[in-house]
């Protein structure tokens, strides 16, 4: 591999969707005159003892020194990972983490990398499982060793090394080297005896050490009390040791004696800095002014050196080496000479002192890497050193630049943040960077900010200076006040606005002319009119599309597959949604964020086909995509989707837990068309779990308002949902009457507009109401209405949701209209009644079971009575199987009595032994 001088080396771009950067794979080469410290590579040996081997210490105590000098004692391969503060995105720590096991180890990550280039990226769980599969097929033991974890901040990528520490396989040892105690279970593996520790007690020198690295490594003799003195004034901190020696050494022509460092004993950062003092002050002027300079950098490569210090070509090289040689705190990452490091708290003090002898320099010097970090296309950090050097015009320019590629991979979360570090002016001062802020903070659900942004961004169009200019912002500000129009529950406005930003817009504005297409699809899809919601999505799309915006062309097919969706076409949007999964997780595709909707719309698909594994697998990958990036449309989704499987398994208790999250994620951002949905679906929750006084409260709510148009039922979280709800919390109360009044209203529009998808839920509601009433027949009608209309989609959840009092009206029209229903429809009733069989017996629908007489089946138990015989299974007495049910001891007698006589058994024993026979329990 080619590597480029000033530039990082980088890896294949086929392995990852990543330019991997390869000196992080590289074990630090072993000091030439390096003390061996014969009591800690013992220790180390050790490891292969124990799953996880800890060093933690505070800076300076040589962790990462000793562990290069075990591995390169040891003479067998290591993987390795030098981790810094941007391995805190979950998809680069994996990624990295499986290259550099790849770098030790061909072919131990098997196919996790494959997984890594999918889009989103596959759950924790997912890639733990991929990897530890294929580490637990090699022979022999392997080390991973992760130096720096302390680096390691943002949550998911620390539940990630937990995840790790916690189900390694047996011939994996993970070696930590770290600052602070990471955030492991490390009592648990204590207490198992699977954690090997070394702290600075450990790794501090002993005396007779001290003496051996004064003499050997750093060429100063001192008399063995000397050096004792010197090992106790420092506390055998190494870097003290070695800054004491730099400032003896300086010395040894004119004073033999040793410095006054007795003063700084107990304080390591005091020693650091009067040392940092004695060595810098003997020092050559030109590499004394080349550290204090360089000292800015994170990353140190000759090249740029050469830019910030306006050496000419190669001087920086020459300084670097003499440097290394030394021993002034630089630490090589590279056998090449082209990457290096300084120790942190020496460059911590190298800048203190910088700004002490050079006042105003260091923006100087940040404004010099940001330009040479700029010309070599690294934006991300040339903006950070762009806003150190308080150059935040210059910063806000390099961020408008990036703008809309930040746009078009859906990163939003830069985006905020880069706009949150920059004035309010300097941000207006950029067309895209205003206009695009503002999307990002609406998308992350910060409305408050966003639309002040959009104040001052309306502000600025009205100065603009060429007429063309304020077209494109006036037209993009009225698409993002659409937008603001539907967060805030203002349909009209949204559609409006949509409107006239399309007739604004010129058409080589593909940005905004897609954004204001996707705000008129969503406002015309609320009000009922799919085929113009349709028209939009698509025109979208097609946008996205021909201009390779990835946020656009995802948005606008969704769009499409949820208008599909209630045409009561689900196949059809199937295919269209894994059809814009594999296109954007195509091999060297980037990592979309928005791709969690993506996953959000297949596990909602997957939980009406009663795939609940899958469903929630598509949930957790969409909620840890949002805790990335920050869209508040992922958290809702993702939370809603788990808080249905939960229901779905009998779990009541975690399915409020999920919607109380989405409740609070919504009540943080503000956005009132979201919280009046939840708020509705919680109520509906509340009802199937018995609990009519939170859904009466709900009722007796503003949120609970019917629509006041019937053409609003569209919406999941909106029209809809609101009605069905007041027509269950009716049924619940024995009002059958008024849940077909509501019912009714629903069911006409949902004809005139033709969304059938809502025909099939608001007819089998009918059913239900109708049975409820008496109306039997009734009943049966609209109950087979609905079937007719759902079984080209094989719609089950729609169904399994209501409960015992669903599947008894199911058996009975099973019974009653065999000889009239055809064979696929008849082929889907048994179909099914057979998922009503399997539906866990912890789903007891308290309230459904109230609604109307569920009639036993022939042969078939009802879903109670699932729940009754795996209590009697339990060894439960009737008594406590109607404590457990809160129903009367009768009741519970006459369920038994109908479990026998289905089983064709006399007795408890009996009716077990054949419920066995047939996998009943």
């Amino acid at each position: 591999m080619t590597k480029v001088a000033g530039k990082p080396a980088r890896g294949p771009q086929t392995d990852s969707p990543l330019a991997l950067l390869t000196t992080k794979f590289v074990i630090p080469p072993v000091r030439v005159g390096l003390v061996a410290r014969p009591r800690l590579t013992a220790r180390l040996e050790d490891a292969l003892c124990h799953r996880v081997t800890l060093l933690a210490s505070p800076p300076g105590y040589g962790k990462t020194t000793l562990l290069s000098a075990w591995l390169a004692a040891r003479g067998r391969p290591a993987a390795w990972l030098a981790l810094d503060e941007h391995d805190n995105d979950p998809v680069r720590f994996w990624t990295y983490l499986c290259a550099a096991l790849e770098h030790a180890y061909p072919g131990s990550a098997g196919g996790t990398a494959a997984l890594l280039r999918s889009v989103p990226a596959p759950p924790t769980e997912t890639l733990l499982a991929a990897l530890v599969e294929a580490l637990t097929t090699l022979e022999g033991d392997l080390l991973l060793v992760l130096d720096d974890i302390h680096l390691l901040t943002a949550q998911p990528v620390r539940d990630a090394l937990a995840a790790l520490a916690e189900h390694l396989p047996p011939r994996l040892h993970l070696v930590l080297a770290s600052r602070a105690d990471p955030a492991l279970p490390l009592a648990r593996l204590r207490a198992r005896g699977e954690l090997l520790e070394l702290r600075a007690a450990d790794l501090r020198f002993m005396p007779p050490e001290a003496s051996a690295f004064l003499a050997d490594t750093m060429g100063l003799r001192l008399a063995a009390e000397d050096a004792a003195l010197l090992a106790e004034r420092t506390e055998g901190w190494p870097a003290g040791l070695q800054l004491a020696a730099l400032a003896m050494r300086a010395h040894e022509h004119t004073d033999r004696s040793m410095p006054p460092t007795a003063s700084a004993a107990g304080s390591q950062r005091f020693v650091l800095d009067y040392l940092l003092e004695e060595v810098l002050d003997h020092q050559p002027e030109e590499l004394r002014r080349f550290v204090l300079r360089a000292s800015i950098l994170d990353r140190i490569t000759p090249a740029l050196c050469d830019a910030l210090t306006e050496a000419p070509p190669g001087t920086s090289a020459i300084l670097l080496r003499e440097l290394v040689r030394g021993n002034v705190f630089l630490t090589p990452l590279d056998d090449a000479g082209m990457w290096y490091r300084f120790h942190a708290l020496f460059a911590d003090a190298l800048r203190q002192r910088l700004d002490e002898t050079e006042p105003g320099q260091r923006p100087i010097l940040h404004a010099r890497a940001r330009d040479w970090l700029a010309a070599a296309g690294e934006l991300d950090e040339a903006v950070r050193h762009a806003i150190a050097a308080g150059d935040m015009a210059r910063a806000g320019a390099l961020a408008d630049d990036y703008a809309r590629a930040l746009w078009n991979r859906s990163e939003l979360g830069q985006l905020q943040s880069w706009i949150d570090a920059l004035p309010a002016a300097v941000v207006q001062s950029g067309r895209r960077l205003r206009l695009y802020g503002t999307w990002a903070h609406f998308a992350t659900g910060d409305l408050g900010d966003g639309g002040r942004l959009l104040d001052e961004a309306e502000r600025a169009a009205a100065a603009g200076d060429l007429p063309a200019e304020r077209r494109v912002a006036h037209g993009a500000l009225l698409a993002l006040r659409g937008f603001l129009a539907r967060c805030e529950g203002d349909n009209v406005q949204a559609e409006a606005r949509a409107w006239q930003a399309l007739a604004i817009l010129p058409e080589d504005e593909p940005s905004w002319r897609s954004l204001a297409a996707i705000c008129l699809g969503h406002a015309t899809n609320d009000r009922g009119d799919l085929a113009a919601a349709y028209a939009a999505y698509e025109e979208a799309a097609r946008i996205g599309e021909r201009v390779g915006d990835a946020f656009t062309y995802v948005s606008g097919n969704l769009g499409v597959a949820n208008i599909e969706q209630e045409w009561a076409d689900p196949h059809t949007a199937h295919r269209r949604t894994r059809a814009v999964w594999m296109r954007c997780t195509a091999p060297g595709a980037p990592p979309l964020p928005i791709l969690g909707l993506v996953e959000a719309d297949l596990g909602g698909l997957a939980y009406e086909w009663n795939q609940l594994d899958e469903a929630e697998r598509h949930a957790r990958s969409c909620l840890a995509r949002a805790q990335r990036s920050r869209l508040i449309d992922l958290f809702v989704n993702a939370y809603l989707l788990l808080a249905a499987v939960a229901r779905a398994r009998g779990d009541h208790g975690t399915a409020t837990q999920h919607l109380d999250a989405a409740t609070e994620a919504i009540a943080a951002m503000g956005i009132r068309s979201l919280g009046i949905g939840v708020a509705a679906l919680k109520a509906q929750f509340a009802i199937l779990r018995g609990d009519l006084t939170a859904a009466e409260r709900w009722a007796a709510s503003p949120e609970s308002a019917l629509p006041a148009s019937e053409d609003s039922i569209t919406s999941f979280l909106g029209g809809r949902l609101i009605p069905t709800t007041h027509a269950r919390l009716h049924l619940a109360r024995g009002r059958p009457e008024a849940a077909l009044m509501v019912l009714e209203t629903l069911l006409r529009t949902a004809e005139r507009t033709g969304q059938r998808a809502a025909q099939i839920e608001v007819s089998a509601l009918r059913a239900l109401a109708h049975a409820a009433g008496g109306n039997r027949d009734a009943a049966r009608d609209a109950l087979e209405h609905a079937l007719r209309l759902a079984r080209p989609g094989g719609y089950l959840r729609t169904f399994l949701d209501d409960g015992a009092p669903m599947c008894a009206l199911l058996g009975e029209l099973r019974e009653t209209r065999r000889a009239s229903l055809d064979a696929a429809l008849a082929a889907y009733l048994d179909a099914l009644l057979d998922a009503f069989a399997r539906e866990p017996a912890t789903v007891t629908h308290t309230v459904a079971q109230q609604l109307l007489p569920t009639p036993a089946l022939p042969g078939r138990l009802t879903p109670r009575e699932y729940e009754v015989l795996a209590l009697v299974a339990a060894g439960a007495s009737n008594a406590d199987i109607a404590a457990h049910l809160t129903v009367s001891l009768h009741t519970v007698k006459t369920h038994l009595a109908h479990i026998f006589d289905k089983l064709g058994a006399a007795s408890r024993t009996q009716a077990l032994a054949r419920a066995r026979e047939q996998g009943l329990v």
